[in-house]
């Protein structure tokens, strides 16, 4: 009967010893998780070539976007079109983790070739307008806004129509 005295202890210190070191992430012999120390926001622009075509991000007009991949490596475009471009093959630095766009002004003029830094927002929270042409935009244009109501009164006077960012990725790539 004394043998049975240690099993459970054996058990509850097992128990214990599980929950403080899973959370950490160290179990079945993995260290920690990458994505967690990934940036959570987005970088200035800088002087990026753009990962898709190589031209200088900070040269071409807003709205731009940049993404962070699981490794951490932090990716610049010079347009939508081309993040999505580069997002829908396979990369050695892994899944995508993060996608920020440039946000558009609601009064945005087509016709502007504008390179000014504009502010960003992550594409989950961001409405977008498809069907207006862009000067020096290679590709479908895409115009990017925070607001719905800013999209939606964009889209109207510039007879685009207001899309979700998976719509985007659908109408410039064809599959999710």
């Amino acid at each position: 009967m004394t043998g049975h005295s240690t099993l459970p202890f054996r058990h509850w210190l097992f128990a214990v010893g599980a929950m403080v070191v899973s959370p950490l992430g160290f179990s079945c012999g993995h260290g920690p998780d990458p994505a967690a120390s990934v940036a959570m926001q987005p970088e200035p622009l800088g002087d990026h070539e753009c990962g898709a075509c190589g031209m200088i991000v900070r040269e071409e007009p807003s709205p731009r976007a940049q993404l962070v991949h699981h490794d951490g490596t932090h990716v610049w475009f010079c347009s939508v079109a081309d993040e999505v471009a580069y997002a829908s093959a396979p990369s050695p630095h892994g899944r995508v983790e993060h996608v920020w766009v440039e946000t558009s002004p609601v009064d945005v003029d087509p016709a502007s070739v504008d390179a000014a830094p504009r502010p960003w927002v992550a594409v989950e929270r961001a409405s977008f307008v498809l069907g207006v042409t862009r000067e020096r935009v290679m590709g479908e244009s895409v115009l990017a806004f925070e607001a719905e109501t800013d999209a939606r009164t964009a889209a109207t006077r510039l007879g685009g129509r207001v899309s979700s960012w998976e719509q985007v990725v659908v109408a410039l790539h064809g599959a999710p």
